[in-house]
Protein backbone atom coordinates (compact mmCIF):
# COMPACT_ATOMS: atom_id res chain seq x y z
CA UNK A 1 0.00 0.00 0.00
CA UNK A 2 1.38 3.41 -1.02
CA UNK A 3 1.99 6.13 1.54
CA UNK A 4 1.00 9.60 0.38
CA UNK A 5 0.68 13.19 1.49
CA UNK A 6 -2.17 15.65 0.97
CA UNK A 7 -1.78 19.32 0.10
CA UNK A 8 -4.59 21.84 0.64
CA UNK A 9 -4.72 25.57 0.03
CA UNK A 10 -7.14 28.50 -0.11
CA UNK A 11 -6.10 31.96 -1.29
CA UNK A 12 -8.50 34.00 0.81
CA UNK A 13 -10.15 32.79 4.00
CA UNK A 14 -12.19 35.70 5.46
CA UNK A 15 -12.53 33.78 8.72
CA UNK A 16 -8.84 32.85 9.01
CA UNK A 17 -8.46 34.59 12.38
CA UNK A 18 -11.69 33.27 13.89
CA UNK A 19 -12.97 29.97 15.19
CA UNK A 20 -14.56 29.34 11.79
CA UNK A 21 -11.22 29.67 9.98
CA UNK A 22 -9.87 26.77 7.98
CA UNK A 23 -13.22 25.27 6.96
CA UNK A 24 -12.36 25.51 3.26
CA UNK A 25 -9.07 23.62 3.53
CA UNK A 26 -10.78 21.11 5.85
CA UNK A 27 -13.31 20.31 3.10
CA UNK A 28 -10.48 19.87 0.62
CA UNK A 29 -8.69 17.54 3.01
CA UNK A 30 -11.77 15.37 3.47
CA UNK A 31 -12.28 15.04 -0.29
CA UNK A 32 -8.59 14.14 -0.68
CA UNK A 33 -8.83 11.51 2.05
CA UNK A 34 -11.83 9.98 0.29
CA UNK A 35 -9.79 9.79 -2.93
CA UNK A 36 -6.87 8.21 -1.06
CA UNK A 37 -9.20 5.55 0.30
CA UNK A 38 -10.48 4.76 -3.19
CA UNK A 39 -6.90 4.50 -4.45
CA UNK A 40 -5.86 2.29 -1.55
CA UNK A 41 -3.29 4.85 -0.40
CA UNK A 42 -2.42 5.61 3.22
CA UNK A 43 -2.30 9.29 4.16
CA UNK A 44 0.70 9.90 6.41
CA UNK A 45 0.93 13.70 6.31
CA UNK A 46 -1.28 16.68 5.44
CA UNK A 47 0.29 19.98 4.37
CA UNK A 48 -1.85 23.10 4.30
CA UNK A 49 -1.55 26.78 3.40
CA UNK A 50 -4.70 28.56 4.50
CA UNK A 51 -5.35 32.13 3.40
CA UNK A 52 -2.22 32.20 1.18
CA UNK A 53 -2.23 32.92 -2.55
CA UNK A 54 -0.20 30.83 -4.99
CA UNK A 55 -0.31 33.65 -7.55
CA UNK A 56 1.50 36.54 -5.89
CA UNK A 57 4.78 34.72 -5.22
CA UNK A 58 4.57 34.74 -1.41
CA UNK A 59 6.29 31.89 0.40
CA UNK A 60 3.93 29.04 1.22
CA UNK A 61 5.32 27.24 4.29
CA UNK A 62 3.20 24.12 3.78
CA UNK A 63 4.18 23.91 0.12
CA UNK A 64 7.88 24.21 0.96
CA UNK A 65 7.64 21.54 3.68
CA UNK A 66 5.81 19.23 1.27
CA UNK A 67 8.54 19.54 -1.37
CA UNK A 68 11.17 18.82 1.29
CA UNK A 69 9.28 15.70 2.36
CA UNK A 70 9.05 14.44 -1.22
CA UNK A 71 12.76 15.10 -1.73
CA UNK A 72 13.53 12.95 1.33
CA UNK A 73 11.51 10.10 -0.16
CA UNK A 74 8.83 10.11 2.52
CA UNK A 75 5.90 9.67 0.13
CA UNK A 76 4.89 7.48 -2.77
CA UNK A 77 2.18 9.84 -3.99
CA UNK A 78 0.71 13.33 -3.69
CA UNK A 79 -3.00 14.19 -3.56
CA UNK A 80 -4.58 17.64 -3.87
CA UNK A 81 -8.10 18.87 -4.55
CA UNK A 82 -7.18 20.47 -7.90
CA UNK A 83 -3.96 21.39 -9.66
CA UNK A 84 -4.64 25.10 -9.13
CA UNK A 85 -4.53 24.45 -5.38
CA UNK A 86 -1.01 23.14 -5.86
CA UNK A 87 0.41 25.75 -8.23
CA UNK A 88 -0.59 28.86 -10.17
CA UNK A 89 2.81 29.93 -11.43
CA UNK A 90 5.10 28.20 -13.88
CA UNK A 91 7.98 28.71 -11.47
CA UNK A 92 6.29 26.60 -8.80
CA UNK A 93 5.25 24.03 -11.39
CA UNK A 94 8.82 23.52 -12.56
CA UNK A 95 9.90 22.94 -8.96
CA UNK A 96 7.14 20.35 -8.55
CA UNK A 97 8.13 18.62 -11.79
CA UNK A 98 11.78 18.52 -10.77
CA UNK A 99 11.10 17.09 -7.32
CA UNK A 100 8.32 14.63 -8.22
CA UNK A 101 10.14 13.38 -11.34
CA UNK A 102 13.26 12.44 -9.38
CA UNK A 103 11.26 10.92 -6.51
CA UNK A 104 8.89 9.16 -8.96
CA UNK A 105 5.86 10.56 -7.12
CA UNK A 106 2.58 10.67 -9.11
CA UNK A 107 0.08 13.46 -8.50
CA UNK A 108 -3.62 12.66 -8.09
CA UNK A 109 -6.35 15.29 -7.79
CA UNK A 110 -10.00 15.15 -6.77
CA UNK A 111 -11.26 17.43 -9.54
CA UNK A 112 -8.35 18.14 -11.86
CA UNK A 113 -7.26 14.80 -13.28
CA UNK A 114 -4.00 12.95 -12.70
CA UNK A 115 -0.48 14.17 -13.42
CA UNK A 116 2.42 11.88 -14.19
CA UNK A 117 5.49 14.10 -14.46
CA UNK A 118 7.84 11.17 -15.03
CA UNK A 119 7.34 11.43 -18.81
CA UNK A 120 7.35 14.20 -21.41
CA UNK A 121 3.60 13.98 -22.11
CA UNK A 122 2.70 14.28 -18.45
CA UNK A 123 4.99 17.28 -18.04
CA UNK A 124 3.44 18.92 -21.11
CA UNK A 125 -0.08 18.46 -19.71
CA UNK A 126 1.01 19.87 -16.35
CA UNK A 127 2.46 22.93 -18.07
CA UNK A 128 -0.70 23.44 -20.13
CA UNK A 129 -2.83 23.30 -16.99
CA UNK A 130 -0.38 25.69 -15.31
CA UNK A 131 -0.72 28.18 -18.17
CA UNK A 132 -4.51 28.00 -17.96
CA UNK A 133 -4.46 28.56 -14.18
CA UNK A 134 -2.08 31.48 -14.59
CA UNK A 135 -4.31 33.06 -17.23
CA UNK A 136 -7.36 32.67 -14.96
CA UNK A 137 -5.52 34.38 -12.09
CA UNK A 138 -4.33 37.24 -14.28
CA UNK A 139 -7.79 37.71 -15.79
CA UNK A 140 -9.34 37.76 -12.31
CA UNK A 141 -6.77 40.37 -11.23
CA UNK A 142 -7.72 42.53 -14.24
CA UNK A 143 -11.41 42.36 -13.30
CA UNK A 144 -10.65 43.22 -9.70
CA UNK A 145 -8.51 46.21 -10.69
CA UNK A 146 -11.29 47.52 -12.94
CA UNK A 147 -13.85 47.06 -10.16
CA UNK A 148 -11.55 48.89 -7.75
CA UNK A 149 -11.25 51.81 -10.17
CA UNK A 150 -15.02 51.95 -10.54
CA UNK A 151 -15.56 51.96 -6.77
CA UNK A 152 -12.93 54.67 -6.35
CA UNK A 153 -14.48 56.87 -9.03
CA UNK A 154 -17.87 56.45 -7.35
CA UNK A 155 -16.33 57.93 -4.19
CA UNK A 156 -17.16 55.05 -1.88
CA UNK A 157 -15.39 54.71 1.46
CA UNK A 158 -12.78 51.96 1.57
CA UNK A 159 -10.00 51.03 3.96
CA UNK A 160 -8.47 47.70 4.91
CA UNK A 161 -8.04 48.97 8.49
CA UNK A 162 -9.50 51.64 10.71
CA UNK A 163 -8.28 55.13 9.94
CA UNK A 164 -7.57 57.61 12.75
CA UNK A 165 -10.49 60.01 12.99
CA UNK A 166 -12.97 57.56 11.45
CA UNK A 167 -14.73 54.34 12.34
CA UNK A 168 -14.30 51.33 10.08
CA UNK A 169 -17.52 52.22 8.23
CA UNK A 170 -16.31 55.75 7.45
CA UNK A 171 -18.28 57.64 10.10
CA UNK A 172 -16.38 60.31 12.02
CA UNK A 173 -14.93 59.78 15.50
CA UNK A 174 -15.41 63.30 16.76
CA UNK A 175 -12.84 63.16 19.58
CA UNK A 176 -10.10 62.10 17.16
CA UNK A 177 -11.35 64.48 14.47
CA UNK A 178 -10.99 67.38 16.91
CA UNK A 179 -7.34 66.43 17.49
CA UNK A 180 -6.71 66.37 13.72
CA UNK A 181 -8.28 69.82 13.29
CA UNK A 182 -6.20 71.23 16.17
CA UNK A 183 -3.01 69.66 14.79
CA UNK A 184 -3.73 71.15 11.36
CA UNK A 185 -4.31 74.59 12.86
CA UNK A 186 -1.09 74.39 14.89
CA UNK A 187 1.00 73.40 11.87
CA UNK A 188 -0.48 76.17 9.72
CA UNK A 189 0.42 78.74 12.38
CA UNK A 190 4.05 77.62 12.47
CA UNK A 191 4.19 75.02 15.21
CA UNK A 192 6.59 72.15 14.56
CA UNK A 193 5.40 68.66 13.75
CA UNK A 194 7.39 67.33 16.67
CA UNK A 195 5.73 69.73 19.08
CA UNK A 196 2.26 68.93 17.73
CA UNK A 197 2.97 65.21 18.08
CA UNK A 198 4.04 65.80 21.69
CA UNK A 199 0.77 67.61 22.38
CA UNK A 200 -1.24 64.70 20.96
CA UNK A 201 0.70 62.23 23.09
CA UNK A 202 0.08 64.39 26.16
CA UNK A 203 -3.62 64.16 25.36
CA UNK A 204 -3.18 60.38 25.66
CA UNK A 205 -4.03 59.92 22.02
CA UNK A 206 -2.62 57.02 19.99
CA UNK A 207 -2.63 56.32 16.27
CA UNK A 208 -5.22 53.93 14.84
CA UNK A 209 -2.52 51.24 15.09
CA UNK A 210 -2.13 51.96 18.80
CA UNK A 211 1.28 53.66 18.55
CA UNK A 212 2.49 57.01 19.94
CA UNK A 213 2.56 59.99 17.63
CA UNK A 214 5.73 61.31 16.02
CA UNK A 215 6.52 63.73 13.23
CA UNK A 216 6.45 61.06 10.56
CA UNK A 217 3.08 59.40 11.24
CA UNK A 218 1.46 62.75 12.03
CA UNK A 219 2.64 64.19 8.71
CA UNK A 220 1.21 61.17 6.92
CA UNK A 221 -2.18 61.84 8.50
CA UNK A 222 -2.23 65.58 7.87
CA UNK A 223 -1.31 65.17 4.19
CA UNK A 224 -3.83 62.39 3.56
CA UNK A 225 -6.54 63.60 1.10
CA UNK A 226 -9.03 61.29 2.82
CA UNK A 227 -9.42 63.86 5.62
CA UNK A 228 -10.52 66.47 3.08
CA UNK A 229 -13.16 64.08 1.74
CA UNK A 230 -11.17 63.13 -1.35
CA UNK A 231 -11.06 59.58 -2.76
CA UNK A 232 -7.58 58.28 -3.61
CA UNK A 233 -6.73 55.28 -5.77
CA UNK A 234 -3.13 54.13 -6.23
CA UNK A 235 -1.81 57.35 -4.79
CA UNK A 236 -3.89 59.68 -6.99
CA UNK A 237 -7.00 61.67 -6.14
CA UNK A 238 -9.81 60.46 -8.40
CA UNK A 239 -12.67 62.57 -7.08
CA UNK A 240 -14.74 63.52 -4.04
CA UNK A 241 -15.66 60.88 -1.49
CA UNK A 242 -19.11 60.20 -0.06
CA UNK A 243 -18.03 60.53 3.59
CA UNK A 244 -17.83 63.51 5.94
CA UNK A 245 -14.60 65.47 5.64
CA UNK A 246 -12.68 66.38 8.78
CA UNK A 247 -10.65 69.17 7.14
CA UNK A 248 -11.87 71.65 4.53
CA UNK A 249 -10.22 71.79 1.12
CA UNK A 250 -8.29 75.00 1.82
CA UNK A 251 -6.83 73.66 5.05
CA UNK A 252 -5.77 70.45 3.30
CA UNK A 253 -4.15 72.41 0.47
CA UNK A 254 -2.27 74.57 2.96
CA UNK A 255 -0.97 71.57 4.86
CA UNK A 256 0.21 69.88 1.67
CA UNK A 257 1.97 73.08 0.57
CA UNK A 258 3.80 73.47 3.87
CA UNK A 259 4.67 69.84 4.53
CA UNK A 260 5.86 69.14 0.98
CA UNK A 261 7.94 72.29 0.59
CA UNK A 262 11.44 70.87 0.04
CA UNK A 263 12.98 74.35 -0.10
CA UNK A 264 12.38 74.63 3.62
CA UNK A 265 14.36 71.53 4.46
CA UNK A 266 14.02 67.75 4.37
CA UNK A 267 10.71 65.95 4.72
CA UNK A 268 11.06 65.77 8.49
CA UNK A 269 12.01 69.46 8.86
CA UNK A 270 11.03 71.25 12.07
CA UNK A 271 9.09 74.39 11.09
CA UNK A 272 9.01 75.88 14.56
CA UNK A 273 10.75 79.25 14.88
CA UNK A 274 13.65 78.38 17.15
CA UNK A 275 15.44 81.73 16.98
CA UNK A 276 14.34 85.38 16.96
CA UNK A 277 14.12 86.54 13.36
CA UNK A 278 13.68 83.07 11.85
CA UNK A 279 12.27 83.41 8.31
CA UNK A 280 12.44 87.20 8.68
CA UNK A 281 16.12 88.11 8.26
CA UNK A 282 18.80 87.03 5.78
CA UNK A 283 22.30 86.19 6.89
CA UNK A 284 24.73 88.83 5.61
CA UNK A 285 27.44 86.21 5.18
CA UNK A 286 25.76 83.18 3.55
CA UNK A 287 22.36 84.53 2.53
CA UNK A 288 20.43 81.88 4.45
Amino acid sequence: MSECCIYTRISNDPNADTEDGGQGVARQEQDCRDLAERLGWTVTRVYSDNDISAYNGKTRPGFEDMLDGIKRGQFDGLICWHTDRLYRSMKDLERIIEVCDVAEVPIRTVNGGDLDVSNATGKMLARILGSVSRQESEHKAERQRRANVQRAEAGGWWSSHRVFGYNQDGTVREAEAALIRQAASDVLTGKSMRAVARDMNKAESLTAAGKPWNGVNLKRVLMNPRYAGLRVYRGKVVGPGDWQAILDADTHAGLVAILSDTSRGPATVNYERRYIGSRRYLCGRCGA
